[in-house]
Order: C-alpha cells, then structure tokens, then sequence
C-alpha cells in the first residue's frame, strides 16, 4: 500500500539521490496501531534509492539487547557516518516526515554539513549524552528541535538521539511530564528543554544540563 503522495515521493527521491553511502533502516515492531503504516513507509523509502534497504525484526530481549531500544515502534537510522545512536519512534509523518527524511539524506552523506557551533559542541563532548525529543505531526516548531538531536547523533559516538512521536508513547510522555512539544530531556531528566530553539540557545541549555 503507497504511503506517500506521488508529489511527495518525487521530491523525496530527488533528495536522497546524492547520497554516497549506504543506510540501514532497522524497523522495531512491537503490537501497535501504527506499526503496519510505518513498515509500509519505510519500505517505500527504501524503494526510492538502491543506497537504503530495511531490516525489520520483531522486540525481543535479543533485539533490545542488540540494538539497545526499549520498546518498539522504532526505526533505528544507521550507516557509517553514523558515529551515535539516531532512533524515530512512532510513525514520522506531519512535518517530523521532512526532519526524518533529511537525517536518512545525511546518513547517506560523507561531507555533511553542520554549523560551527553543532559540530563544535559534537567534537568537544567528554560524557555521554541522551537526548529525547518529544514531537507531533502537527508542531512546525518541532523539527528544528529533532534535527538538531539527529545531527548530534551522526557526529559524535557519545549521542544518543532518541525522537518520540509523543502521543503514540503516552507512557513514555508521562513520565517525563510532557505537556507541550518540542519537548527536549537531556540525560533522563538532567535537564530540558520546551520550544523550537536556535542551536545556540539549546546547545546551551544541553551544557548546562552537563555541568549540573
């Protein structure tokens, strides 16, 4: 079943046909209402360049283990420019789709391009870092927040990115209070974050989390 619109599926296909390396897409299935969509988005992603295939593999304790994801849905974004760990939990439609697709395009790319102050943070890093980015499809503020997570994620070995579609993990959104979106946790609750911010601005918000 076609997912994307033809418009949307041209477009998408235009974007990644620059990429240089191959990217895995390891999709996480656990019992969900929106698990059979998202197998049926990702193949149809993975349709439109012969640098991205899909490894679908059912949760299990081997799988959590391996992969070092909790709970599914999940699609685990890997390739060799992928130092961290980028993770899309739920169902990236709305205008996370735009933020998903563009970190697949920068998995794929050897000379990614980030601002200074992204790739300086990255570089500088001396401790583990987590970040979980709660979003909905509906929130134009959130992919600015979710990008910046994945950037993280493809620079340093350190960075866990993990991008929450927030009502699909109520459980989750929960636990760490979210009531609004783009919502940011930096090491389990060492700090966050609410708003769409510039780089700078939650890069600063991430160091002061660190420092604490």
């Amino acid at each position: 079943m076609a997912v994307l619109e033809p418009e949307i599926k041209g477009q998408l296909k235009e974007m990644l046909a620059g990429m240089e390396d191959d990217v895995e897409l390891v999709l996480v299935k656990q019992v969900n209402p929106y698990t059979n969509d998202i197998e049926s988005l990702v193949n149809e992603i993975a349709g439109l360049s012969e640098k991205l295939s899909v490894k679908a593999v059912n949760i299990s304790d081997e799988v959590k283990k391996e992969y070092g994801i909790a709970h599914g849905p999940a699609i685990l974004i890997r390739s060799s420019n992928v130092k961290g760990k980028v993770v899309y939990f739920g169902l990236p439609g709305g205008y996370e789709f735009g933020a998903f697709a563009e970190a697949i395009r920068l998995a794929g790319t050897k000379s990614q391009k980030h601002s200074k102050i992204v790739s300086g943070f990255a570089s500088g890093l001396e401790k583990p870092l987590e970040l979980k980015v709660f979003v909905t499809p509906g929130c134009p503020h959130c992919p600015s927040s979710a990008l910046l997570a994945y950037r993280l994620g493809m620079l340093s070995a350190k960075v866990t990115a993990l991008v929450y579609e927030a009502s699909e993990f109520p459980d989750e959104s929960a636990r760490f209070k979210v009531s609004g979106v783009p919502h940011t946790i930096i090491n389990n609750g060492e700090g966050e974050y609410v708003g769409g911010y510039p780089e700078e601005t939650a890069i600063a918000e991430i160091k002061k989390a660190l420092k604490g």
